[in-house]
């Protein structure tokens, strides 16, 4: 396996993960399709922690690069544009 270095990378091989281990439980069980989704296995791994850490941090900084612009900053931007302020129209 090589060595997963993105969030990106780390959620994709998580998401074929789970996939191929969801198909592997359908094709093998022999219960009804109703009984079969009821009695599905549950995922959850320890990348799942790492995954969600990883995640949450990126949001954080995502989160923290939009409040960092001010109201100023977007009043002056919209004068700039001739566009109407959309925190006071």
């Amino acid at each position: 396996m090589k060595k997963l270095s993105t969030t990106q990378d780390l959620l994709f091989h998580d998401m074929n993960q789970g996939h191929s281990i969801f198909e592997r439980y359908w094709k093998s069980s022999s219960l009804p399709p109703r009984e079969r989704h009821i009695n599905r296995p549950r995922l959850g791994y320890r990348r799942d922690k790492v995954l969600s850490r990883l995640l949450n941090l990126e949001m954080q900084a995502a989160v923290e690069r939009v409040s960092s612009y001010s109201g100023e900053m977007i009043a002056n931007v919209c004068k700039e544009l001739g566009l109407p302020n959309p925190h006071t129209a």
